[in-house]
């Protein structure tokens, strides 16, 4: 996955999918299933759109919200206790959202 992708604000607050784009510079779509504010910084958590059959279908990618020139990006998470929290809240968000289902 590329470190930063571009997207727009209209992109997360309607939309389900994201377009991102991938080391080989192909273009891959990932669904939008999770989005949270910590410490001021917004993270997005997707999941690839047409995923593998025999893929563990609890893993997510967690990716952070950059602002740059008045442009939102979406940005892999290169600090490990940064990511190590982040999925955590992450993990009792969607925790929560299963027990409320039961």
């Amino acid at each position: 996955m590329s470190e930063i992708e571009n997207i727009t604000d209209n992109d997360l607050d309607t939309a389900e999918y994201i377009d991102l784009e991938d080391e080989n510079g192909d273009t891959v779509t990932f669904e939008l299933i999770g989005r949270i504010e910590v410490d001021g910084c917004s993270y997005c958590a997707v999941i690839p759109e047409e995923e593998d059959e025999n893929a563990d279908s609890d893993v997510y990618v967690i990716l952070k919200e950059v602002n740059k020139n008045d442009e939102v990006y979406l940005s892999t998470i290169d600090d490990d206790k940064e990511y190590d929290r982040i999925a955590k809240e992450f993990f009792n968000v969607f925790e929560e959202l299963d027990e409320e289902e039961e």
